[in-house]
C-alpha cells in the first residue's frame, strides 16, 4: 500500500514551520497537539509529551516526485539540542576552578575525571530518552499509516551495542544515588539531589519499558 502526502497530512493537527522559535513556543507552552511543516516533498512532525517535553524528536518524511512516501528519519529538536550543548557547556563551566591558568592535570587528575563522568552519563542518558520517545511515536506512524520500512524495524534491546551500555549505565545510575544518599541528602542539597536523580529515574524507567515493551506514552 502507497502511502501518499495526503495520508501524511491527515497527521497534521497543526501546520507550523519547523524553526526555532516554534520549538521553543512548544517547549515554554506545552504544546501537545501533532506539529506540522508541509513542503514540497517533505513533511516534517513532531509532537511532545508530558513526561518528555524537551528532547523530543521531530520526524521527515520523504516524497517522491509522486508525492509517495519513500523513507522516514527522525532527529532532536532544535531546542533540544540548544539546550543539552549549552547545559554541558554550563555544568563544565560552573565546576571548573576559578583559578584554571594555574590548573595542573597531573595534582587536579580528580576534576577532569568527574567532568568526563558526568558529562558522559548525561549524554547517555537523554540518547536514551530520546530513543524511547522516537520508537514509541515512530510505532504510532507505523499504526495509523499501515506502513512498513527499513526504518520501522526496531533496534534489538539484546544488541552487544546496548548490552554494553547498560552496562556502563547501570552502574553510573547506582553511584549516582549512593553518592546522594551518602553525601547530599545529609547536607540538606536538595536541589542538587533533584537534579541528579530526575535523569537517572527518567533512564531507568524509559529503560526498562524499552526492555519489556510496556506502556505507551
Amino acid at each position: 500500500m502507497e502511502v501518499t502526502k495526503n495520508d501524511i497530512e491527515q497527521l497534521i493537527e497543526l501546520r507550523k514551520k519547523d524553526n526555532f522559535f516554534n520549538h521553543l513556543l512548544t517547549v515554554l507552552f506545552r504544546d501537545y497537539n501533532s506539529n506540522g511543516d508541509i513542503r514540497q516533498h517533505e513533511i516534517r512532525i513532531w509532537r511532545q509529551h508530558l513526561w518528555n517535553a524537551l528532547f523530543y524528536p521531530v520526524f521527515t518524511f520523504e516524497l517522491n516526485k509522486n508525492n509517495h512516501l519513500v523513507k522516514i528519519s527522525a532527529r532532536l529538536n532544535p531546542v533540544g539540542r540548544f539546550f543539552l550543548v549549552t547545559g554541558l557547556i554550563g555544568f563544565t563551566l560552573a565546576i571548573l576552578p576559578a583559578d584554571i591558568l594555574d590548573f595542573d592535570l597531573r595534582s587536579d587528575l580528580g576534576l577532569p575525571v568527574v567532568l568526563i563522568f558526568f558529562i558522559s552519563t548525561a549524554l547517555l542518558i537523554l540518547r536514551l530518552i530520546y530513543r524511547f520517545e522516537r520508537r514509541k511515536q515512530l510505532e504510532l506512524f507505523v499504526e495509523l499509516l499501515d506502513i512498513k520500512t527499513e526504518l520501522m524495524e526496531p533496534e534489538s534491546e539484546w544488541s552487544l551495542k546496548n548490552i554494553l551500555v547498560r552496562l556502563i549505565t547501570y552502574p553510573l545510575c547506582l553511584f549516582f544515588i549512593w553518592i546522594n544518599i551518602i553525601l547530599f541528602i545529609p547536607d540538606g542539597e536538595y536541589i542538587f539531589v533533584l537534579g541528579s536523580l530526575l535523569p537517572v529515574a527518567m533512564y531507568l524507567i524509559a529503560d526498562l519499558l524499552l526492555i519489556f515493551k510496556i506502556g505507551d506514552f
